[in-house]
Formats: structure tokens, C-alpha cells, sequence
């Protein structure tokens, strides 16, 4: 039961953490590291709570037919503070891996457009290099596919980075998984619906980019 207890603790701790994180809007996500400290911390509480409970000796014996009540049973201090350090490891373990990390010019989102200019058509475009990463999905006259990118060309240099985008076009072209390709379109943040963040949803899958009015040319 206990841990089932923990278990719930360290879930409820990832919430915690998330709106912690929005709330102060942070930007760069914590030491990876970080949100195994306080599981470290479990063995003393556990040894302090063996420690106070030998100190305590036997409990005391309420008879009820003399009338007694007996009271409550009350949760153990040390099962609390386990519960504790489980939400605070949960806290933390978001911090450390946010659904936005912090981009730098090595990576691709780094070069986002911003989600409401995905179907601006004086938008600038991107081109970006490297190998289709998913099997295509045919749905009627589209294809959707993933594209794991190495380099994006910017006024003409290329400039090596590294991350996935989505993107859908026609099914006139087949293309198969590992194909080199190079692309253009207009590369965007995933957006938020009101029921419901693209965003998030791709952001799980490792993928923080999608491209609009793509053009595709094996390589």
C-alpha cells in the first residue's frame, strides 16, 4: 500500500511541478539529476520512523468493554514525509524535463515560427535537410510524415541543428523510411486548441516542429 501511496504522491508532484514551472515562468529546465535527490532521502526516513516506533514500545490497549474508544489510527510521520519527498521528486522530475525545453541555435524549434503565422503566405520559408523518420500515413489525398532534420539552410549557409518536424503533403509522391530529402515550408510551434495542445502531444513523441506548405525533394 505503501507504494501505491508513493506512487500517486510522485504523479501528483509532476502536476505540481508543471504549474510550479508555468506559474514562475521558467524558461530552461532544471539538472536532470535533480528529482533522484530526494529518493535518496527515502532510507533516513525509513530508519527514522523504525528508530521512533522501537522508542515507543507497545502501543497502549483500549478495552471497548470497559467502555473505551479507542482512537483513530493517525498516519505515521514517517510515511508522510516518504509521500513528501515523492511529490517533491515528481516536482522536480518535471522541472527537468519540461514539454518546452529550453532551445538553443542547435536545436530546430530554435527557429520557430510562432503558431498563429502558420498560414501566413508572406511567412518566411525554411529549407531544411535530412531523412524521412516515420513509415508515411495515407489518409485520402495526404500523406503525413516525419522528417528528422540535420541542417537548415539560412541565407544561403547551412547550419548543422537537430530535431524532428511534421509536416503533410500530396500522395502523388511516395516516399519511404530513411529517405534523404530536403524541404521547404514554413516552420511553426505546434498549436493549442482550446481542448486540447498539439503541442503537448507531439512534444511527447520528441517532436516540437511542424512545417506548413511543405515541398519535398529527394535527395
Amino acid at each position: 500500500m505503501a507504494l501505491l501511496y508513493g506512487s500517486l504522491a510522485y504523479m501528483a508532484g509532476i502536476l505540481i511541478g508543471r504549474a510550479i514551472f508555468d506559474w514562475l515562468g521558467m524558461r530552461c529546465p532544471l539538472p536532470e539529476w535533480l528529482w533522484l535527490a530526494p529518493f535518496g532521502l527515502l532510507p533516513l526516513v525509513l530508519f527514522l520512523q523504525r528508530r521512533n516506533e522501537a522508542t515507543m514500545g507497545a502501543g497502549m490497549r483500549w478495552p471497548t468493554s470497559a467502555g473505551f474508544e479507542p482512537p483513530r489510527p493517525s498516519a505515521a510521520p514517517g510515511l508522510l514525509w516518504a509521500l513528501a519527498l515523492c511529490a517533491a521528486a515528481g516536482a522536480l522530475r518535471y522541472a527537468g524535463h519540461p514539454f518546452t525545453p529550453c532551445w538553443t541555435p542547435a536545436d530546430l524549434a530554435y527557429y520557430n515560427l510562432p503558431a498563429d503565422r502558420a498560414f501566413e503566405r508572406s511567412a518566411p520559408k525554411m529549407t531544411l535537410f535530412g531523412f524521412v523518420d516515420s513509415y508515411p500515413l495515407v489518409a485520402d489525398v495526404k500523406q503525413r510524415l516525419v522528417i528528422h532534420v540535420h541542417a537548415l539552410e539560412i541565407d544561403g549557409v547551412q547550419r548543422a541543428v537537430a530535431g524532428k518536424v511534421r509536416l503533410s503533403t500530396g500522395i502523388r509522391e511516395r516516399y519511404r523510411y530513411g529517405q534523404p530529402v530536403r524541404v521547404t515550408g514554413r516552420l511553426t510551434t505546434p498549436p493549442d486548441f482550446d481542448s486540447f495542445s498539439f503541442r503537448e502531444y507531439l512534444a511527447r513523441k520528441g517532436i516540437h516542429s511542424v512545417l506548413y506548405g511543405a515541398v519535398i525533394e529527394p535527395m
